[in-house]
C-alpha cells in the first residue's frame, strides 16, 4: 500500500480520513485535528500563518500530542532507578 506524502494531500480543506493513522489507533477525531495540524504547519512554512493561527497551531500541537502519549504511552526512560544504575556503572554522583 502507498501511502501518498503531505504534500499530495488535499489542500483545499477538505478532510479526508487518513487510513493507516486510523488503523493504528488514532480516533477519527484526532485524525481530523492532525489534518487541521499539517494544513496549519504548511500555512507557517509558506509565511502565509496569521497571529490567530499560530495560537491555533500552538494548541493542536499540544493537544495532538498529548493524545499520542495517552493513546501509545512511552516507557519512561530515565527514571530515578535508571539514573541510580547509569551514575553507579559510570562512577558519578547523580547531583553532578
Amino acid at each position: 500500500m502507498k501511502i501518498a506524502p503531505v504534500s499530495e494531500l488535499p489542500k483545499n480543506g477538505t478532510y479526508v480520513p487518513h487510513q493507516p493513522a486510523l488503523d493504528a489507533g488514532i480516533s477519527e477525531e484526532m485524525d481530523r485535528v492532525n489534518f487541521h495540524r499539517i494544513e496549519l504547519i504548511d500555512r507557517k512554512y509558506a509565511g502565509q500563518l496569521t497571529q490567530d493561527e499560530e495560537s491555533e497551531l500552538e494548541r493542536l500541537q499540544d493537544l495532538f500530542f498529548s493524545y499520542l502519549d495517552t493513546v501509545f504511552p512511552r516507557a519512561s526512560i530515565l527514571d530515578d532507578d535508571r539514573i541510580d544504575k547509569l551514575a553507579e556503572k559510570y562512577g558519578i554522583s547523580k547531583d553532578s
